[in-house]
């Protein structure tokens, strides 16, 4: 029913209204935090769901100095700071990252980083848990073939980061986003309240690649069999409206069709679109244009390149350059909407 998962791989892999840009970049620091969702359990059925978040945010310089040193996601090195001191100087804005299939959160910390260094406070959500509690044999987690677990982890994860008691308080309530790369770009317009159809994803999904086929089949014989997965599919139709959200960036957005043109035509919040014109993995025509096309607040920008789903051999300097932009138009997109 859902095999068009191999279409989701997360290999990473205007200006504002009221303030000037910022202009010299902030100290950044990281920290994990190990959230639960007890509203929903684990697939093996023996705790409440795992939340893991890599949380980047303004920072003091006090803390652990890490250089960075990835030559496919920046441009340069990078200097943040393990556990490092937030500057609390003011409120800030909250960005909720989420990733793409067979990813994590570190692979989306070349916009973590680029936002949080002008003035964000952003949340990487690690959607899937470990081998067990996946039921994970293979590279593809059950998570992934239960999509619809993704935007109810956004909402989940925003509840705890509001009450956190560092983080909670530099926190500008009414200036909240979702950015997502692939299934996390759809897992973002998500938020904005469209009801995904199996039936419609079924329809227009194309064959998976071979090697996916017997981890694909082995997590779907789980819905004849395992009630955990039964109880979450009954609620993969929900709408995940989550009204404090403001405004969404969606990266080479997945799952396309699996969205009616009516359900998308009821969104109201902006929601900003980009996709590399060279993007073979959620080729644009049926994911990003018609995202845009159907979302009546949207911009859709089309980038030299693939935009992310980097499946071709490319160099790093002009992989990172692309991922740069693409940073840059987000943050512009955000301080436009949020600010």
């Amino acid at each position: 029913m859902i095999l068009f998962l191999f279409l989701l791989t997360g290999w990473l892999h205007s200006f504002p209204l009221e303030q000037k840009l910022q202009t010299r970049p902030l100290p950044v620091g990281k920290v994990n935090r190990g959230y639960k969702d007890t509203s929903r359990i684990n697939w093996i059925g023996t705790a409440a769901r795992p939340l893991k978040v890599s949380v980047w945010y303004p920072s003091d310089k006090i803390g652990k100095e890490k250089i960075l040193d990835i030559p496919n996601q920046f441009t340069e090195t990078i200097k943040i700071f393990e556990d490092g001191t937030p500057l609390k100087s003011r409120k800030y804005p909250l960005i909720i990252l989420s990733h793409g299939s067979m990813a994590n959160a570190d692979q989306m910390q070349w916009l973590a980083i680029s936002l949080a260094s002008k003035g964000y406070i952003v949340g990487a959500v690690n959607h899937n848990g470990h081998s067990e509690e996946e039921k994970q044999s293979g590279p593809l987690p059950l998570t992934e073939i239960c999509m619809w677990e993704s935007p109810k982890d956004i909402s989940a994860v925003l509840d705890h980061m509001l009450a956190d008691s560092i983080f909670g308080p530099m926190i500008n309530f009414n200036q909240i986003g979702v950015a997502g790369f692939s299934l996390g770009g759809a897992t973002a317009i998500w938020m904005a309240g469209p009801r995904f159809s199996n039936e419609r994803l079924k329809n227009h999904s194309p064959s998976p690649p071979e090697f996916l086929v017997p981890h694909i089949e082995k997590h779907m014989s789980l819905f004849k069999t395992d009630t955990i997965v039964q109880r979450s599919y009954t609620r993969s139709e929900n709408s995940f409206l989550d009204d404090r959200v403001k405004s969404v960036f969606a990266l080479g957005p997945a799952i396309g069709q699996a969205f009616s043109p009516e359900e998308l035509n009821r969104i109201k919040i902006p929601v900003a679109i980009v996709v590399g014109e060279k993007d073979l993995i959620a080729p644009a025509e049926m994911n990003a244009e018609y995202f845009a096309e159907h979302i009546k607040n949207s911009k859709l920008t089309i980038i030299s390149g693939e935009g992310g789903h980097y499946i071709k051999e490319l160099s790093t300097s002009i992989q990172a350059a692309e991922l740069k932009k693409i940073g840059e138009i987000a943050f512009n997109f955000f301080e436009k909407t949020l600010k």
